[in-house]
Order: structure tokens, then sequence, then C-alpha cells
């Protein structure tokens, strides 16, 4: 009778049969264990338990969230990513920019009763490196993509993953009734709520910490939000009419004031944007502005030079001919016992030769203001 043996062992991998004493032939079954077979017709076998790699790969490998076993970079169309070495599993993990693996991917939650707006499909949410989506169900041959609306997924909480259920917490619609959608903040590196109209930001939005609403629950005008705000007020202040009548000329100098207000107020904000992470937070404009010309005339380094924006706009404020170096020598008038505005004699009267009337000179500093925004707002979905 053939003798045959199956227990867990740890032998060399030239491990003999004790029978014969011939070498036996080993397979690799998974990471985990490899199956050694006797060449005579006794039918002797053993297992050895331990943890093995595939040979000839020597890179960095990972658990698999799905199935436990070994993950391991690959190279693909789209970059880097970490896949499953269970064939039967085929989990993937994208790798991030940063050099940090992507979260584990959820499950795709079918959604049948929401349409495609492009394509002749219906959506599941999804979630990757950007937080939740909703994605046409039959990619890649559809790529349409939205951000889900909170309703939309309190309709599927049983099914969506216990990491995401804070998300239900938030409301579903903003105090003026628009609904409220679910986007991903890259700097942040977390889940908002927020809503739009015609496709900008109306400011509205709930941020969560450490998995709760912040706040209360109450919603919050982010700094994005706050300076498209007060741009858009400099508009409207820019395009009222002074009138004809004898007060013109008066009311002509207060909505040039009220309007460098708003743009100093902008600009501000504009300050805080950039500055959201860094330690101590948004300096004052005129400290700001101190520092950099103290940097400029002594030759040092400008000052939050870890903050590549914000030495964007110091190297700005210094050349004399910039639309800011303008903007802040009127917001420091407006502090002056004279005004930033200028009093003309009568109507189209300039009061110095060659000097731009205060509404064309901001006027010029707000279309400035605002062909910067896209380049100092890169990678940002808010705008």
């Amino acid at each position: 009778m053939p003798t045959s043996r199956r227990r867990p062992m740890r032998c060399a991998p030239s491990a003999r049969n004790p029978n014969t004493g011939t070498a036996m032939d080993s397979y690799l079954i998974d990471e985990g264990r490899k199956l050694y077979i006797s060449n005579d017709d006794d039918g002797y076998y053993e297992i050895e338990q331990g943890r093995f790699r595939i040979k000839g790969y020597d890179g960095p490998v990972i658990e698999c969230d799905k199935c436990g076993s070994e993950m391991q970079l690959k190279s693909g169309r789209f970059g880097k990513y970490f896949a499953c070495t269970n064939e039967a599993c085929g989990n993937t993990r994208k790798l991030l920019k940063s050099g940090e693996v992507a979260p584990p991917k959820m499950d795709p939650i079918p959604m049948p009763e929401l349409a495609c707006q492009k394509v002749d499909d219906h959506y599941v949410l999804r979630d990757g490196a950007s937080g939740l989506f909703l994605a046409a169900s039959q990619f890649p041959k559809n790529r349409e993509t939205r951000a889900p609306l909170v309703k939309e997924l309190k309709a599927h909480a049983e099914a969506l993953p216990e990491k995401y259920h804070f998300l239900l917490e938030a409301p579903s619609e903003d105090p003026d009734g628009r609904p409220a959608q679910i986007r991903f903040s890259r700097k942040t590196k977390s889940q908002y709520v927020m809503t739009d109209e015609d496709g900008k930001a109306t400011g509205w939005r709930a941020i969560f910490e450490d998995g709760a609403l912040a706040g209360g629950g109450q919603a919050q005008v982010s700094a994005v939000a706050r300076t498209n705000q007060l741009l858009y007020q400099t508009e409207l202040l820019l395009a009222m009419p002074a009138g004809d009548d004898e007060h013109a000329p008066a009311r002509r100098m207060a909505l040039e004031e009220a309007a460098l207000g708003q743009l100093g107020l902008a600009f501000e904000a504009l300050l805080r944007e950039v500055t959201t992470h860094a330690p101590g937070g948004a300096p004052d404009w005129r400290t700001w502005l101190d520092a950099a010309g103290r940097a400029q005339a002594n030759g040092d380094a400008l000052a939050h030079a870890e903050i590549a924006e914000l030495v964007w706009l110091e190297a700005l404020a210094v050349r004399p001919e910039s639309w800011l170096a303008l903007l802040l020598a009127r917001l420091a008038a407006l502090q002056s016992d004279e005004g930033a505005a200028r009093r003309g004699g009568s109507p189209g009267l300039i009061t110095r030769a060659g000097a731009m009337p205060l509404g064309d000179e901001l006027r010029w500093c707000l279309g400035e203001f605002k062909a910067l925004l896209p380049s100092l707002r890169q990678g940002s979905q808010e705008w």
C-alpha cells in the first residue's frame, strides 16, 4: 500500500521523501502554502506553511483588503498600482502621486433609479482617491460622472459602507432649498457638502471633523466662496450709475470708495485662501505688505516662502506697475484723511493731468484679479 501524509512542515527547497530519500518537486499554492510531491509511486506529499513570494518579484507588498492575500506593485496605462496575487480576487489599489496607497475601494452600489444625463445608462456609486462619486454603470464604455447628492446617498444607506455613514448626517439641502452635493477637498483630503447654482458655488457648505458635522451642524462659507462673493459685490458697485444731478459727484465718490473697500476685503479673503493650512493663519494685508517690502529692500527671502501662491503675490505687490501695487496704494489712501476717490470740478473733469479715474483703476484691478484666480486655485474643485 502506498503511504501518503499531509502535515505542515518546514523544510529546505530540496525536500526529500523520508521513505525513499529521493528529492520531491515543489509547487507554490499561494503566499502561505507550498506543496511538495514525491517522484516515487508511493503517493507521498507534504505541505509547507509560511510566507512565500512569487519567484522573481522583490518589490513592496501590502495585504489585500478583500481576501487577505499579498498585493504586489505593478505598472499600467494609468501609472503604478498594487494588484492582488490571488487571481480569483482581482483587487487593485492605485498608488497616489504622494507615494501613498489609495484607500480601499468599496464595491460599486447600483442606483438604477438615477439615469445618466448624457448617455443611455444609469449611475452606480463608486469611491476612489477623490472620495465618493457617481459613474455610469457601463464603464469604460460610458465615462459620465457627477457628484452625488446627499438625498441620493440616504436612499441607499443600508448598502453604504460604515466608513461613509457620517455623510448621512449632512442636511439634504441648504436653507434656500438647493440640493446638497457631496464633494472632496484635495487640500484637506476629506469629504464635505456644498451647493451650487448654475455651476457656481453658492458659498454654503457643511464640513466634517472626526466623522461628525463641525460647528454643531451649521453650514459655513468657504474662503473661496467669500472671495467670489466680494468680487461680485465689487462689480455691482462699479456698475451702479452715479446719476446726473447735483449730488452725482459725491455719489460717484461714495460708490468708488465702497467698491475699493470691497475689493480690499476680497484680497484679504484671497490671502486666507492661500494660507488656509499655514501656521499662524492668514496675515493682515498691511502686515503682509510691510514684511514683503522689507524683504525686497534688504534682499532677503520673501516671507512665507513655503507657500508658492503667497510668494507669487508678494513679488507682484512690489512691482510698481502691477495691478496689486496700485490696489494696495489705493487701499492705503482710503485709510488717510484725504481718501482715495478724486473730486472733479464738473462731470468728466480730470483733477490731475494723466490721472485715471478711480472707477477705471478699480475695473482694471478687478479684471486682473479675476484673471489671476484660476492659476492660484489650480486643482481646486470649488471655483
